[in-house]
């Protein structure tokens, strides 16, 4: 299933050759206030300044480490490389100020994808 997501970092894979990608999760199921802590809302029209064409959530606490291929990333060969928008530099200084709030707390983390380390 497609799903938006928000590229929070893309890193070399040295044992591969590739490249990974830590993303953050989306949703356009809103919610109330108060949020949940690492949880942004984006309104109608902060939402089409980057792309979506409806409101959405953005979990900066529910994330994925994965491969940067096609298995996870199908339009990547297109010239915009599936990329739907940008978020403005201000947004994004929201959005890495909510994940270092929620890095604090690492158990709280929903970690998803193939490439995390595996646990001891």
């Amino acid at each position: 299933m497609e799903h938006a997501a928000y590229v929070m970092a893309v890193t070399d894979v040295p044992a591969t050759g590739g490249y990974a990608t830590l993303v953050a999760y989306t949703t356009s199921q809103m919610q109330t206030d108060p949020l949940p802590l690492g949880i942004l809302r984006f309104d109608q029209q902060a939402a089409q300044r980057m792309g979506h064409k409806k409101p959405f959530l953005l979990n900066t606490g529910r994330i994925a480490y994965v491969p940067l291929d096609a298995a996870y990333f199908p339009y990547l060969s297109r010239p915009d490389h599936g990329v739907i928008g940008h978020a403005p530099k201000d947004t994004r200084a929201a959005i890495t100020e909510a994940a270092k709030t929620f890095f604090k707390r690492p158990e709280a983390i929903e970690r998803l994808g193939p490439l995390w380390p595996k646990s001891r």
